[in-house]
């Protein structure tokens, strides 16, 4: 590349024309990062409803073991009456 070294504006041009040479690739990688970024939310959004729904079935099963176990209770102190 010739640079007329007395002339300060020509290099600084040049170095300006850059950006719009490389825009199309620097637009590429922005619209791989947020792609990148959007599946990785996407995922985060999965894990985080597989672990809610996990929670929500453990406090359904605590609630219907809690009302199993007066009547399990009851059956055992009756068969041991009979006993």
């Amino acid at each position: 590349m010739l640079k007329d070294r007395g002339n300060p504006i020509s290099g600084a041009g040049l170095s300006m024309l850059v950006p719009l040479f490389r825009g199309g690739a620097s637009q590429a990688q922005v619209d791989a990062r947020t792609a990148e970024q959007n599946l990785a939310a996407a995922a985060w959004a999965q894990t985080a409803m597989k672990a809610l729904n996990e929670v929500e079935a453990a406090l359904a099963e605590e609630a219907t073991l809690r009302q199993r176990e007066p009547i399990i209770d009851a059956q055992i102190r009756e068969a041991q009456r009979v006993l």
